[in-house]
This record gives structure tokens, sequence and C-alpha cells, in this order.
């Protein structure tokens, strides 16, 4: 009996060959938020601690992307990572993003309610400003910073990141 195959092995391997091909040549964004995080993260010299995104989405991008950057501030085990926002619903998309991920826990979302900084005095190792007007920030920035802690915020709309001051 003949055997039923119709499309013989030797057929099938350049196809297969061709398909992986096409896979392995194909190039590989890197996660853009991942990137960003660890350009801030490099940037601020801070090498562990608690670190807290103020403003945890972009302004221009909108709740899609809330708690993207948030999230990948954990480049390491080193760090804990709180997002703070003032828009309830930015606060839920957050957190729906950082349990989808398995990250909630390392890393928090919490409501953002006045100017006060929810934090004791001298326990904040970063903050990454992602708002408007990080000189409002600055007195209790200055408040909750650890020694040698580091103020980052954005050099114009959706520019680079660099160092406010470190305390």
């Amino acid at each position: 009996m003949k055997h039923a195959n119709w499309f013989p092995l030797r057929h099938r391997l350049p196809a297969i060959c061709g398909i992986a091909a096409l896979f392995l040549l194909t190039p590989v964004r890197a996660d853009q938020h991942s990137d960003q995080a660890a350009r801030i993260v490099q940037g601020s010299g801070v090498t562990g601690g608690l670190v807290v995104h103020i403003g945890c989405t972009n302004p221009s991008t909108g709740s899609g992307q809330a708690g993207k950057l948030t999230a990948a501030l954990r480049v390491s085990d080193s760090y804990l990572v709180q997002g703070l926002n003032t828009d309830a619903k930015t606060v839920d998309a957050a957190r729906a993003h950082i349990q989808s991920l398995g990250k909630y826990g390392t890393v928090t979302v919490g409501a953002l309610e006045g100017k006060r900084l929810p934090y004791a005095s001298g326990i904040v190792n970063l903050i990454v400003a992602d708002v408007p007007n990080p000189k409002d920030l600055r007195a209790e920035a200055e408040r909750v910073l650890a020694p040698r802690g580091v103020l980052m915020v954005r050099d114009g709309k959706g520019g680079t990141w660099k160092k406010a001051f470190t305390q």
C-alpha cells in the first residue's frame, strides 16, 4: 500500500526552514518601557530601595499606558516600586496591568490625594516624577527622600529624564 501522505517530507523541509528563518531574522523590538525604566534607574545612580513613580502614566498617552513604566521600574529584586496618581480610573488600570504581569506586591499603585506624599520622612530612594510641573514636588521630595535619594524629572514634554536633585 502506498503512503497516504500527499506532501512528502522532502517538500515540507524547505518550507519549514524558510518559516524558521523568517522568525529568526525578524528583528525583535525591545520593550520601550523596560528600556526607559533602565535608563531612568541607571541615570539616577540609585541601586535599590523604594522607588515612587508619581503620575503612573504618561500624560500624553493616557490611561492605556497606565502602570507600564511603573511595573518596568522594578528593574531588579533590589527595588520596591509604588506608583501614585490622582485619577481613580488610572490607578485601577495601572493595578490591572501590574496584576496581569504577576508583579503586584513588589509593585503597587495607590491614589495620591493632595500634595503631600504618603510616606514618612527620609524613606524613598528614587522619585520618578511623570507630571507636568515637577517643581511643585520639590519640597515634598526633599522631605521623603532618603540620604542620596534622587528626584528624576522629564526634560520637557516627553523628553529625556534627568536628575532634578539629589538629597
